[in-house]
């Protein structure tokens, strides 16, 4: 029975039989993969906490018969403070498939990672506006996986001023010429459109720097890159706003 050890952050827990979980953790060696915790639920299992959404760790899953099973982790961060925020709690499972999304089976998966971490930490950081949060890991998330979107010209005309509108069938930007009057563009107001063209060369662990800009004008990028991402991505995503789904239950 082969033994493997990752970094991993369990972005689904499905309850399974009486005590198990079935853990899907995106994983910095190994990308997106899929375990069971057995007997996890268990009031005194040691691996209770490994198996709640958002845990990070260092886990270590046997191999047998092209299955993992989760043998023992170390935590590393519970990401706790994202519970005390239903919004902030909805943005977090949504960061976690979007994640999931892009992550493919037996791929290192560094950068991304990398930024799923930050994400999740900026959530959990009370003081930050979560539209400007998700704006950030958005932008930065679209670049890495090569969907980053055009704001230096005009997808039309070719134009590089007066950019007031962002089409998502063309991926990029549009001038008020060509874009007035198309209800389907997003528009744009013009220091959001140079934020949004910066935002992808920032490191993963420097909102800050943008912070004040990102609390300003979050609110107008969040929508656009969200629906931007789920038009790429096949699968549904789980809902980013407690008011996308006011009637479900909340993330466990």
């Amino acid at each position: 029975m082969a033994s493997h050890k990752v970094l991993g952050v369990v972005t689904r827990a499905v309850n399974y039989r009486d005590h198990d979980r079935i853990l899907t953790l995106v994983t910095r060696e190994r990308g997106k993969l899929t375990a069971t915790a057995r007997g996890c639920r268990k009031p005194q299992s040691k691996l209770l906490t490994a198996a709640s959404p958002f845990c990070y760790g260092e886990y270590v899953l046997n191999e047998r018969n092209g299955r993992f099973y989760v043998s023992q982790c170390t935590v590393r961060e519970t990401f706790y403070n994202l519970r005390l925020r239903p919004e902030a709690l909805y943005a977090a499972t949504f960061v976690c498939g979007v994640a999931e999304e892009f992550a493919n089976p037996e791929e290192p998966y560094l950068k991304q990672f990398s930024l799923l971490l930050h994400g999740l930490s900026l959530l959990s950081r009370e003081e930050i506006p979560v539209e400007g949060a998700l704006a950030f890991y958005l932008a930065k998330m679209l670049d890495f996986e090569g969907y980053r979107l055009v704001t230096e010209r005009c997808g039309i005309c070719g134009r590089t001023d007066n950019l007031k509108y962002m089409d998502l069938e063309r991926g990029g930007a549009v001038c008020g010429t060509c874009g007035f009057g198309r209800m389907e563009l997003f528009p744009l107001p013009e220091r959001a459109m140079r934020l949004l063209a910066v935002l992808p060369q920032m490191p993963s662990s420097a909102y800050d720097g943008a912070g004040e800009l990102l609390a300003e004008y979050g609110k107008d990028l969040e929508p656009l890159l969200e629906a931007y991402v789920r038009g790429i991505v096949p699968r549904r995503l789980p809902p980013s706003k407690v008011a996308y789904n006011f009637h479900a239950e909340l993330p466990q």
